[in-house]
């Protein structure tokens, strides 16, 4: 009968029959190592679990002649998951392997890159956590080693809810109504569905779609906020931060513009009203009649000219913006009109023998026409001249002579009296044929009318 000893080293236990021989090792690790013995307590065959294989000795009269080493048969576990998770978490297991001490199971993500999953005696594992994607698993037996195949795979589908919300992304001006709101991509989600609130309104879905932008089209002027959320088919996360894009179109109103009639200094302001969607102003100017230059464009409501030569200013302004601008108002003109900066120097004859004579007198620069008065024996000015040229004929006798420089519809004149003139019956001016004038010069438009005796002529001023 035999008799059986165990010594606990460790880990390790021991196993010995009633001769003596170790029948068994055993170490909670490893696994254990079988020795068989014959009945001539010969070493017959070794069945080793920590490398796989069995062990076959062969002797011969006592002596070892043939060593056989057997790899130990592993058969594939059979592997069960459950085919859709929304959680990430649920159970893999697995039937036994003969022979099989230990199991190995392997996962991957999408077709990935396969990773241990679990290693050890047991034939169950518990997924906690697992992102969403399609994992599959796979799991093969050992001993020792050695393992066998590895087992047909098994997929199962992850949906858990995106737990992160999309970064997004707007401009800060949707110029003309138009512009587009984008987000992050966000691990899980399959869709995204973005809200638009106008104003204080509600939320209103404006797109649900697998991509990461959306283009906005024809929207009005004002603000408009945004939000979007990452979704899947278990759910979406919770809605982004909010984005606030103010939409802007170009101002419709024209302003309508304020500038005096005239200028006798070359200063003057022209002003406009304010457009309320405008945040600039666009100011054309044209000088007498020629092109239209842009002299302004600023936020500006008003701008003073100053320095302005003689002549007709326009000036035309319209209202702007990011988006654009509206059309020109009308226009509004101003005349410069500078008085003239002196008196002209006169020239008269000392003296008529016929009555007939010239005035004459120096250009001024600014000048448009010239008032030319006459004072006849001391009486009162009277004005005889007020065209643009700087000569007048005259047929008088006793006569003093007052020229009033004048500009368009000015009134301050600079007077300069003249000398007198002596009486004109010495003879008769050189154009007229008769003896004695019995006439008087009547001074319009561009001639003057000499009446002398009886013949009547037109003499040139």
């Amino acid at each position: 009968m035999a008799k059986y000893a165990i010594i606990a080293i460790g880990l390790e236990t021991y196993r010995y029959d009633g001769h003596g021989r170790r029948v068994l090792a055993n170490n909670l690790s490893t696994g254990r190592v079988l020795s068989m013995y014959g009945n001539d307590g010969v070493l017959r065959r070794q069945h080793n679990e920590r490398t796989g294989k069995t062990q076959e000795y062969i002797s011969l009269n006592g002596s070892l002649v043939a060593e056989v080493s057997v790899a130990v048969t592993l058969a594939a576990p059979a592997l069960t998951v459950p085919s859709y998770s929304q959680s990430g978490t649920y159970a893999v297991s697995w039937t036994g392997s003969t022979n099989a001490t230990r199991y190995e199971l392997e996962s991957n993500l999408a077709g990935g890159a396969w990773s241990a999953a679990y290693n050890g005696t047991g034939r169950t594992y518990s997924a906690s956590a697992q992102g969403a994607g399609v994992w599959s698993y796979r799991v093969r037996g050992c001993q020792g080693t050695t393992c066998g195949a590895w087992s047909p795979l098994a997929t199962i589908s992850v949906a858990v809810v995106p737990d992160a919300a999309p970064t997004i992304t707007v401009p800060v001006t949707g110029l003309n109504g138009s512009f587009r709101v984008s987000w992050s991509m966000v691990a899980a989600a399959t869709s995204y569905q973005l809200e638009e609130s106008v104003g204080d309104a509600g939320w209103t879905q404006v797109y649900a779609g697998g991509a990461l932008g959306a283009n906005i089209e024809g929207r009005a002027a004002g603000s408009i906020r945004y939000r979007v959320s990452a979704c899947n088919a278990t759910g979406c996360s919770a809605a982004s931060s909010i984005g606030t894009v103010t939409v802007i179109h170009p101002p419709v109103v024209t302003p309508a513009l304020s500038l005096p009639g005239t200028s006798t200094t070359g200063s003057y302001t022209l002003s406009w009203t304010a457009v309320a969607t405008a945040s600039t102003y666009g100011v054309e100017q044209r000088f007498n009649g020629g092109i239209w230059t842009e002299v302004q464009n600023a936020s500006a409501t008003s701008q003073n000219y100053s320095g302005k030569p003689y002549g007709t200013y326009e000036y035309r302004v319209r209202a702007c913006n990011a988006a654009g601008c509206a059309a020109y108002s009308g226009t509004a003109t101003v005349a410069v009109i500078l008085v003239p900066a002196s008196a002209p120097v006169i020239t008269v004859p000392a003296g008529s023998a016929s009555g007939g004579y010239t005035v004459s007198w120096s250009a001024i620069g600014g000048a448009v026409e010239y008032r030319l008065e006459e004072q006849i024996n001391g009486g009162g000015w009277t004005q005889i001249h007020n065209e643009g040229r700087n000569a007048a004929g005259l047929w008088r006798s006793g006569q003093r002579y007052l020229w009033l420089p004048c500009k368009g519809l000015q009134s301050c004149w600079v007077q300069r009296l003249l000398r007198d003139e002596v009486d004109h019956g010495v003879g008769a001016p050189a154009e007229c044929t008769c003896g004695v004038c019995a006439g008087n010069v009547d001074h319009r438009g561009v001639h003057g009318v000499l009446e002398c005796g009886y013949r009547r002529r037109l003499l040139r001023s």
